[in-house]
């Protein structure tokens, strides 16, 4: 195995367990989904970290990465509103930020579009404020009562909101901003 491929390898792994956190929480057993949680938040830390420390960047981790970090968002965040520990309005605007990525990303697909979709850096926030928000959610129940009060997921909701629309309207911005500037990189096919 060679070494640049650690990366990716810690990319699949949040693919495996995004299901299997998902299931813990549907089967209420929070702590086993606490704890996979936050192996799969370290390995998203640690890939990106060891990619651009080593240099060991690839298409692959290109595409693994976020389509892992939002598998394991969408289902961690499904099974917490199906338990009643997250609002459905708040996981419906996570999912459809990230519809408006997917579309956006098979539309340059399909149409051959030359359309770079990297995060920018309010998404990169979002990201790190919805796995903290979702971390503080899980742990919460297991704060003894006197401890409760160092949970924020309540003024967290409102902050990943509002990240998740500023976030989604920077990237169909910039989007659009690249491809009607740049007719060059429009494919007419």
């Amino acid at each position: 195995m060679l070494l640049s491929s650690i990366p990716n390898l810690l990319s699949l792994s949040r693919v495996v367990l995004a299901p299997v956190v998902f299931w813990f929480l549907i089967s209420e057993r929070l702590g086993l989904a606490s704890v996979l949680f936050l192996l799969a938040s370290l390995s998203d830390w640690a890939d990106g970290w060891l990619a651009r420390a080593f240099s060991w960047q690839s298409r692959l981790g290109q595409l693994l990465d976020p389509i892992a970090d939002k598998l394991l968002v969408f289902l961690t965040c499904l099974g917490l509103a199906l338990a009643d520990k997250l609002p459905w309005w708040l996981f419906c605007l996570i999912i459809g930020r990230d519809i408006l990525i997917l579309i956006c990303g098979l539309l340059t697909l399909w149409r051959g579009w030359h359309v770079t979709l990297t995060p920018s850096w309010i998404s990169k926030i979002n990201t790190a404020l919805q796995f903290s928000l979702i971390l503080d959610c899980l742990i919460n129940p297991f704060l003894p009562d006197y401890l409760t009060y160092l949970s924020f997921a309540q003024e967290m909701i409102y902050t990943v909101a509002i990240t998740t629309v500023v976030s989604g309207i920077d990237y169909a911005y910039r989007f659009l901003r690249q491809l009607l500037c740049h007719p060059s990189r429009r494919s007419l096919t």
